[in-house]
Order: structure tokens, then sequence, then C-alpha cells
């Protein structure tokens, strides 16, 4: 029977047009038994020649109702079946998600996408494939605007992004060792975000190919499956196509936001002068500025001065665009800033009305020993060694809190600090994508407290290094690297 089919087409159109893979790469497919995940595994196995690519069977048995070890041993059939490897597993996600004390749905999530990145590094892949399509992407977005979000949270998922945890949560979950090697956390991909369930459905019958109907995706204790059996199709009473209508403004939102991103950060790095307390917008450099980028840069400005922009509405913003655009003036800000309006330009600094309350004082400061041992608060220890790049070293090391930069792409000062509001980095991985700080640690299930002590490692203005988290795009090691300094972090006990 003919593999050809609206899934083939929409996995090589969705692959031209984001280069999804690479030629002869490994991926870990996650294949639950269910209609969509046999589908994709299908259709990638057609695909799979192309481009050399080899196909790797995840399963977890999340243990939470009887039907999953039968489950189990259907994924295990089908992948002998066809011929492909497969690793399958068994987790008790009840017990797990009463020690995280988090809910059931909610670790499922955290569990099933910890074992995938195990088996990825267990197989040496750096992707990670699941089988999202176009119904799950208007659900997504529907159930963070219910939530309350952002243009962030209504762009919903992508092609190909950063992988839900970081090293940091999977570590706590899984006991593994990736290879020096592998670039790991992989990279999480959805090649069917472009064709809705109904089409899946339909080629699964078409193909002769059988699924297993897991009851738990009509269980209405899930918030998702509210929305899908309930609220949805009330909603469709007023738009039949609504599923499409999300689906087709979270493709628009995300496009707009990466050009905004990208225009705000080219002003923020090649315009505004930043130094101690104090930010600087050259009126030439505003005054080319869209006013939605004016907008973004100023929260960002406010964040960088350690100030909180959750009392900085359109209103505030607004006025302050109108004093900008009058030539001269100054006003205050919320957080305790005051903006000063001169003929060059605008200053933001601490130094607004005493009902607002002042910024919070700055964070510890602690010059890094080059070479040497430096000590932060709480019982951490930062080791720098200066060193010649060793034949065959690796680019890319497994260990999150251990790292090797560029020793000649440094701009210096070299210092520990507490983390501050609006704290960004470009995460390795990432494609030179900014995220900030804060999601970084509620993505690696950091505990509040904890985020106050941990030390961020900065190079000049920028973060280089958070222990045991990330390491910036713009430190990675290059073929051509010749010196490196070489960063151990020795964590307080019960971090690492």
């Amino acid at each position: 029977m003919s593999t050809d089919g609206p899934l083939l087409d929409v996995i090589r159109q969705a692959d031209a047009t984001h280069q999804l893979f690479e030629v002869g790469e490994t991926l870990v497919v996650g294949v639950s038994g269910g209609a969509d995940s046999v589908a994709l595994l299908d259709a990638l196995r057609a695909y799979a020649p192309h481009k050399g690519l080899r196909l790797h069977l995840a399963h977890l048995d999340h243990m939470l109702r009887e039907g999953g070890v039968v489950d189990a041993a259907w994924v295990n059939q089908l992948a002998a079946d066809w011929d492909l490897p497969a690793t399958v597993f068994a987790r008790d996600v009840g017990r797990f998600a009463a020690r995280l004390g988090r809910s059931v749905e909610d670790a499922a999530r955290t569990a099933r996408y910890a074992f995938m990145a195990r088996v990825a590094a267990e197989q040496g892949a750096r992707s990670v494939v699941v089988a999202h399509h176009a119904d799950d992407q208007a659900e997504t977005v529907l159930m963070n605007f219910l939530r309350g979000t952002g243009l962030d949270g209504l762009k919903g998922m992508t092609p190909i992004s950063d992988y839900p945890l970081d090293a940091t949560a999977i570590l706590a979950v899984e006991d593994l060792r990736p290879p020096a090697d592998l670039a790991w956390p992989p990279r999480l991909i959805r090649p069917l975000l472009a064709i809705g369930r109904q089409a899946v459905r339909e080629q699964l019958r078409a193909r002769g190919l059988e699924a297993r109907e897991d009851e738990s995706n009509r269980d209405p204790s899930f918030l998702r499956n509210r929305l899908r059996h309930e609220l949805l199709p009330r909603l469709e009473v007023y738009n039949p196509r609504l599923r499409e209508a999300l689906t087709r403004n979270a493709r628009a939102i995300a496009g707009d936001l990466d050009f905004v991103e990208q225009a705000v950060d080219a002003a923020w790095q090649a315009g505004v002068e930043r130094g101690p307390g104090r930010v600087h917008v050259p009126l030439a450099v505003w005054r080319g500025l869209h006013p939605a980028i004016q907008r973004r840069l100023l929260r960002r400005a406010v964040l960088h001065l350690g100030a909180s922009t959750r009392e900085l509405g359109l209103d505030p913003i607004e006025a302050a665009r109108e004093l900008v655009a009058s030539g001269a003036g100054e006003m205050p800000l919320p957080g305790g800033l005051r903006l000063r309006v001169g003929p060059t330009g605008f200053d933001l600094a601490p130094g607004g009305l005493a009902s607002i309350p002042p910024p919070p004082a700055g964070p510890e400061m602690r010059l890094l020993e080059v070479p040497g041992d430096t000590a932060w608060p709480g019982g951490w220890t930062i080791t720098a060694e200066l060193r010649d790049r060793r034949p065959g070293e690796p680019l890319v090391g497994r260990d999150p809190w251990r790292v090797a930069v560029d020793a000649e792409r440094l701009v210096g000062p070299l210092a520990l600090r507490g983390r501050e509001p609006g704290d960004r980095m470009q995460p390795l991985g990432m494609g030179g994508r900014h995220k900030s700080l804060q999601d970084l640690f509620v993505d690696a299930q950091v505990p509040r407290e904890a985020r106050e002590t941990w030390p961020i490692l900065m190079d000049g203005p920028r973060v280089l290094w958070v222990p045991g988290l990330r390491l910036d795009e713009r430190a990675r090691l290059g073929p051509s690297a010749r010196r490196l300094l070489v960063l151990r972090c020795r964590p307080p006990t019960g971090y690492a």
C-alpha cells in the first residue's frame, strides 16, 4: 500500500521550510500507541530514507491505569513488526506527582519529557519528535488565553523549539550521563502542526493501521480534556472554523514576535547606553523606532534597572513617550524611577516620588578569581582555570555544572552576582533567541527560595553562565578556539 498521503506531504514541507532534520541523524519518536503518534511514525518511516534518518521509538507507561501495560506491550510489538528499535519504560507518575506536590497531569508531562530526553542521550540523538497537530495547537492557545497570557503564550507551539525541560530538571528525574559530544538537551520537533486531527485519523484508516485508545483522553478532571470536549464545541457554534482561526493567529503572532524581539535586541545593543543605575537613550536612536519597539524598549530599560514592570501599564508608558516627544521635562515612573528628557536624549534612573517605593538594593557582586576559587554565599564555589585547548576536546560538555568557554571572546570583567529582574540571556542551543532567567528557573523547577541565592556569572554587561542551567550562546566554543576558560561550580548539598 502506498505511503503517500497528506502527512508525508506535511512533513516534507515542514522540513523544507524549517530545516527540521539533519541528514543521517537519529530521531527519538514519542509513541503513545494512540492514533496521532502511530500516524506520525508511519509517515516518518516513509520520509526517513530521503534523508537517511534513523528512528527510535520511546514509550512511557505512566502506571496510572490498567491499560497502560497493554499499551506498552502493543508499542513493543509495533516496533518489532516495523523492524524499529524501541525503548519502553514504566514510571509511577502518581507517586511522582505526590513527591513533587504537583498535579498528575503536570507530573506526567515532566516524566514523559524527561524520559524521552534520557532515550535521546542513550541513542546519541539531538532531536525528539512528537505528534502535536493543528488541533493540539488550537487547544494550547485557547488554554493559555484562559489562564492569562501575553503574546508569547498566544503564539502557541512552533515546529522546532527548545526542549520543554532543561538539563537540571531532566537530571532531577532521570539518572544518566549524556555523551560528551552530544548537544543536549535535545531539540523538540513538531512536524504535524499544519494538519488537523481529522486528517491524521483519516490517513490512519486509509493505511489500514490500528492504534490504541487511551480512555484518560476523556477524563474531565484534566483541563485540556474539558476544553477539547466541552468548551471548544460550544465556541464553534459561533465560529465553526475557530480551530483554524486560532492556529492561524498563532502562526502570525509567532512571526511578529520574532521580528519585534529582533528589533528590540538590535536597538538595545546598538543604541542604548547602560551604566550603573542608569540607562541613556539618544533621541536620534529613539525617533527611528516604531512605537511598538519604543514601548518594549522602555520596559526593558525599567527591568534592567531592577524595577518591576507590574505597575508599568500602558498609561505610564504612553505618558513617557509623550514626554520624550515634547523634547524636555521629567516624570516619575513606577518602581522608584525617574525619566529625564534632555536635548539629545533621555535618562532612566532611580529617583522617583517618595510615594513610589524605591527599587531594592542591588545584589552583591564579586569579581571572579581567575585562576582560582570564588566563594558565593550559601555554600557555592566557582573554580576558574585558564588553559590551552586539548586535541580532540569536544565543543559541548555533558555536565551542566562544568563549562568551557573561548577565553579570547570574553569582554570582562567576570563577576558573580545575584539575579536581577529582567535578566535575559541567549541560552546555548536556542539559535540565538533570548530567554529570561525567570523562565529558565521556572522551567528547571528551581524553588523560589533557591533562585534568590543562585549565582549568576556576568561577562561585563551580559549573562555568561547560570551554573547548573545554561551557558550563553555567545560563549559557545568554536572549532578555532585555542585558549579556554574552564569553569566548575560546586553547589550546596542537594542542588546537584
